[in-house]
């Protein structure tokens, strides 16, 4: 296949012969007919009609004849073409090379048409051989990112292409009527140029006489302007210098009010007192967010930033970027979408945290301007595509990160300008919403130092999509990223269901990468229909989305246990962990965050497979992520209490230990606690440390003296992080110690270090 049609997939239309002067006609007008049914502009469609009819012509002239093959062709970069393949079985061209190069004279024409052809299109290629005839494979390309012709849409232009060659010669008028208006428009366009020149002609006369004015003058202000050029360089440097040293400054003080804040939070503090508290917290997160955008911007601009090179993985990047959105993104009730293309590859050299910042950035942008909807992070390989004015080197390759949201969307007239510094779309943006108006900046910056660019694409309403290029090395770590599963469970027949579409795309190509044969429907009905019927064959598995229209996850599983017990991924958003317990009412359920990351995908199938040696065999997963499927397999008995007096810190601590799928119950001081632990049998406790009336030391002392519960696990939990505290807490009989403010990932450890260990 011709490298121009390698990433293409062709769809031929229709062939016609080409012997007769009328058959050129005719060809023509096919041609161009097609292009305007591709949305070609019209002087592009005259062009793809004259190459036509150039080349049908020369095999009339030198071939005695041929014939003509017209496809579409859809690539991978998502545009679409005109191919056109003439063929003839004459006797060769013999100076090709010479044609080719412009330097071939004759004196019956031959080669005029085919250099002129060549320079109408896109890509145009020629076969020839001495004696076996000539080959010419000449394509047009619709401009990149262009609307994309679906499957139905080449359908229709194949029917009615076929229908209008069978009408054969009855065409021929409406032909040669649609030739004259081509001829017609030429001579339009060519009256309105002539007219331009004349114009153009009287104004550079015009021009010339005070260019030679001001020549003299610009030149004797040349000096004075390279003269203030500098000093300003040197000003801005000096300004920049400075804002980084006080910005930096100020940075470290700012990071210990805001810790400080953080401990005196959780203590024993009246409602007015909290309320201001928070106030001071979120007024110095905001102002701390402000600090370090300057910081970056002022390192940027005084040239004190440089990108790290090391090696890195692009999905951990990317996937890590959900960790830190993910809580505003369940707050907002949207959906966060990862989706990295096959081509990217697994392993790069760059400056990882740099990138994360970029995506970060933009995700978090789109977070604050979408209310509803979706936000999705597409990642690709943009190599192939490079612009020949800026070639990539060898060893290297060119990234393109797409962060699409719903969100407001922003206006065409603005789309330049939010990227530079201290601008947002609007005036009251910065009042609505917030921010610096560095943020894009900083990406642009960042994007700049990656020998990258960013753009933007908005329908205002409608949504905006960033894009951004970045260029990395190539990694010398070769691992492959396609995930092995054991032979026993390749090649599983899995039921899919979403009502996301973007959805439907990741968890196709996820599963297909597992070696999974994967059958995808848009509604729980169709998919409960296809399982009844088992018109696809025997499914293996249920990947199931749990919040959809009509009839959700759990409804869908509910009907299927009625005759299976097939095992089953719920997929759903964080926020409401607490459902767990009525899919473990159905059994072999395993019940998953989105977005879930692909290795916690692959070990949760494998667990609800029973595939026990995997673990083993695969990378060691995300702490956090790993932890929550594990203690996600506990028993449906595991039950904690939490002992807590604070109703901010019991949402906090319920509210995370709910992640897990844990039942969980709360006492609000020592003497609850007592009662609760003689009524139900927990698997733990939390307890705090400070609790009015009661405390948590006394508690613990009393449940292990009076109530003898030597074996029931107390973790303490406390804001005293002195030296000593550790000690007073397990004197009196806790098992451990957890400090706060809590942290997920402690939470997590603590969780799995001690009810594990239990249960095995």
């Amino acid at each position: 296949m011709l490298p121009f049609l390698s990433s293409a997939t062709l769809h031929n239309v229709g062939e016609i012969q080409i012997q007769f002067e009328s058959d050129v006609v005719r060809a023509r007008s096919l041609g161009s007919m097609l292009a305007k049914e591709l949305h070609f502009d019209n002087t592009t469609c005259i062009r793809i009609g004259t190459t036509v009819s150039e080349l049908c012509r020369n095999m009339i002239e030198h071939a005695s004849g041929g014939n003509l093959k017209f496809s579409i062709a859809v690539r991978d970069s998502e545009s679409a073409g005109i191919v056109l393949v003439f063929s003839d079985r004459g006797k060769g061209i013999k100076d090709l090379e010479q044609i080719r190069s412009g330097t071939y004279q004759s004196k019956t024409g031959m080669g005029v048409g085919l250099s002129g052809s060549q320079r109408l299109m896109d890509d145009f290629h020629i076969h020839s051989k001495p004696g076996k005839g000539t080959t010419i494979t000449a394509a047009k390309w619709l401009p990149r990112f262009a609307n994309i012709i679906d499957k139905n849409r080449i359908d229709s232009i194949q029917k009615a292409f076929v229908k209008t060659i069978e009408r054969g010669d009855s065409s021929m008028v409406d032909t040669i009527n649609s030739q004259n208006n081509e001829l017609l428009y030429l001579l339009k366009q060519l009256q309105e140029r002539s007219n331009q020149i004349e114009t153009i002609n009287h104004e550079l006369e015009e021009t010339n006489r005070g260019v030679v004015a001001l020549n003299s003058e610009l030149e004797d202000k040349a000096t004075a302007i390279e003269k203030a050029k500098f000093e300003a360089e040197e000003a801005n440097k000096a300004k920049s210098e400075f804002l980084a040293n006080m910005s930096h400054e100020i940075r470290t003080p700012m990071n210990g009010i805001i810790g400080m804040l953080e401990l005196v939070l959780p203590t024993k503090l009246n409602e007015e007192q909290v309320q201001f508290l928070k106030m001071a917290k979120d007024s110095a997160d905001v102002l701390l967010s402000l600090l370090n955008d300057i910081l970056d911007f002022s390192k940027i601009e005084a040239g004190q930033l440089e990108l790290e090179d090391i090696d890195f993985r692009v999905r951990d990047v990317v996937e890590s970027v959900s960790d830190v959105v993910i809580q505003k993104v369940e707050n907002k009730g949207l959906e966060l979408n990862v989706m990295i293309k096959k081509d990217v590859p697994a392993f790069l050299i760059g400056d990882q945290v740099r990138l994360r910042q970029v995506i970060i950035n933009l995700v978090g942008n789109a977070l604050k301007f979408t209310a509803e909807g979706e936000i999705n992070i597409i990642v690709s390989n943009n190599s192939k595509y490079v612009q020949t004015d800026n070639p990539i080197p060898e060893n290297e390759f060119e990234v393109l990160f797409a962060i699409k949201d719903t969100g407001i969307g922003i206006p065409p007239e603005r789309q330049q300008s939010i990227f530079e510094s201290f601008s947002q779309a609007d005036a009251s943006t910065t009042r609505k919403f917030g921010g610096t108006g560095l943020g894009l900046t900083i990406c642009k910056n960042l994007v700049d130092l990656m020998n990258g660019e960013i753009w933007v694409k908005s329908i205002v309403g409608e949504g905006s999509t960033f894009y951004f290029t970045a260029r990395f090395k190539q990694s010398n770590i070769n691992i492959e990223e396609t995930k092995r599963v054991p032979e026993k469970v390749h090649g599983l027949n899995v039921l899919v269901v979403d009502d996301n579409e973007t959805n439907r795309i990741i968890l196709l190509e996820t599963l297909k990468t597992f070696g999974f044969n994967p059958d995808i429907f848009e509604s729980a009905k169709d998919a409960l229909q296809a399982f009844k019927s088992q018109k696809y064959g025997t499914y293996d598995l249920i990947v199931s989305d749990f919040q959809m229209p009509e009839m959700n996850g759990y409804e869908m599983i509910c009907a299927i246990r009625e005759t299976s017990k097939i095992p089953a991924v719920v997929l759903t958003s964080v926020g409401i962990w607490g459902r767990k317990n009525i899919f473990k009412e159905l059994g072999n359920v395993i019940y998953l965050a989105k977005p879930v990351k692909q290795s916690v995908l692959l070990e949760s199938i494998m667990s609800l497979l029973g595939v026990s040696d995997f673990k083993k065999k695969e990378e060691k997963v995300d702490g956090k992520e790993a932890s929550l499927a594990r203690l996600q397999s506990l028993p449906d008995s595991t039950r904690i209490l939490l002992v807590e007096d604070n109703f901010i810190n019991q949402k906090v601590a319920t509210s995370l230990i709910q992640k897990t799928g844990i039942s969980v119950d709360v006492a609000s001081d020592g003497l609850e606690a007592l009662r609760a632990v003689q009524d139900v049998d927990y698997s733990l406790v939390f307890m705090d440390v400070q609790m009015p009336g009661m405390d948590g030391l006394m508690a613990t002392k009393e449940i292990r003296g009076a109530l003898k519960m030597k074996d029931l696990l107390i973790i303490a939990m406390t804001a005293n992080a002195m030296k000593g505290d550790k000690e007073k807490c397990l004197a009196v009989g806790m098992n451990d110690y957890l400090s706060k403010p809590i942290k997920p990932e402690e939470l997590f450890g603590i969780l799995e270090s001690w009810l594990l260990k239990k249960t095995n």
